[in-house]
């Protein structure tokens, strides 16, 4: 148990960076639809294509939280 406690305190801290961040370079922008997820009218395939254009990207944000 503690170990999922741990992993859920790390993600939970790492989501909000990453939201920090978006809001860092657009304050205006609206968060609340990243709550509910995925949006309706998304494929799953679309989803998957937009998760592999972002993976360099977050891949410099997981790093320079490594370092940080």
């Amino acid at each position: 148990q503690c170990v999922l406690q741990y992993v859920s305190a790390t993600t939970q801290q790492y989501v909000s960076h990453m939201l920090g961040l978006i809001k860092s370079y657009w304050p205006p922008t609206q968060l609340d639809p990243l709550g509910k997820g995925m949006k309706s009218d998304c494929s799953e395939a679309q989803f998957d294509q937009y998760l592999l254009e972002v993976s360099p990207i977050a891949e410099r944000i997981m790093g320079s939280l490594e370092n940080a």
